[in-house]
């Protein structure tokens, strides 16, 4: 065998390696989430590259890994208390800490794994599809409620001194609808982030591409294409 196959060789391991890590990195961060590990899943983030941005639905752009604390973690932990306020009405006689997720549930299914590493190995990208279910106090009607969802991951990545880090992460939630609901019905009800939660650092992208009824339908997010330096590619 010569030295250039020896190191196409190399190479190629070394691609299957990176694919390996980004799609367990992706796996991890939905694991976390569904404990409801807010410092887990930030620790997913890059932590020594400039840039970091996060957006999840409608809450806007957070940039840096302080923004992405305050839409993963303080924001996470608002939605615990709001969950939590609202169980403790409806069960008086039962003890309920804003972290003990009494009656809540997150459940992903997380699929359809589409990464492309760059040429020179510094950065990736990723996109993937999953269905959900979830369950959590809804204040409207005064009871916990049960929820189908639709979600779209687009996240770019990139190497890390000790390992592959999440730079620009999209959470796209395709729809949210209630368990008797379908999500045709339920496309007509344009849900906003509550006025107490954190501000972001710039309004919702064009990322954001929920099903409505009416509406065409974006072509976003792209699926990522070869590319050789994060340079000669576009953004998520």
């Amino acid at each position: 065998m010569s030295n250039d196959d020896l190191e196409q060789l190399a190479l190629t391991v070394q691609r299957l390696q990176d694919v390996h890590e980004i799609s367990n990195l992706m796996s991890r961060l939905v694991y976390l989430g569904e404990r409801w590990d807010y410092e887990g899943m930030l620790a997913c983030f890059a932590q020594a590259t400039p840039g970091v941005t996060v957006e999840i639905g409608r809450r806007g752009v957070f940039e840096g890994i302080d923004g992405a604390r305050r839409t993963l973690v303080e924001i996470g932990k608002l939605m615990d208390r709001g969950h939590a306020a609202g169980m403790r009405e409806v069960f008086p006689d039962l003890e309920i800490a804003d972290d003990a997720h009494v009656g809540r549930q997150e459940n992903q299914a997380i699929g359809t794994p589409l990464i492309e590493v760059a040429g020179d190995g510094q950065t990736a990208k990723g996109l993937w599809s999953t269905p959900a279910s979830q369950t959590q106090f809804h204040h409207g009607t005064g009871k916990p409620a049960a929820y189908w969802l639709w979600i779209r991951y687009a996240v770019d990545f990139v190497r890390e001194p000790l390992a592959w880090r999440i730079w620009h992460f999209h959470l796209i939630p395709r729809f949210r609808t209630p368990f008797e609901q379908s999500w045709v019905e339920s496309s007509t009800v344009r849900l906003q982030p509550p006025p107490d939660f954190p501000k972001p650092d710039r309004p919702t992208t064009e990322y954001f591409d929920s099903y409505e009824m009416t509406l065409p339908v974006k072509d976003v997010p792209r699926p990522p294409e070869p590319y050789q330096t994060f340079d000669e590619t576009f953004s998520y």
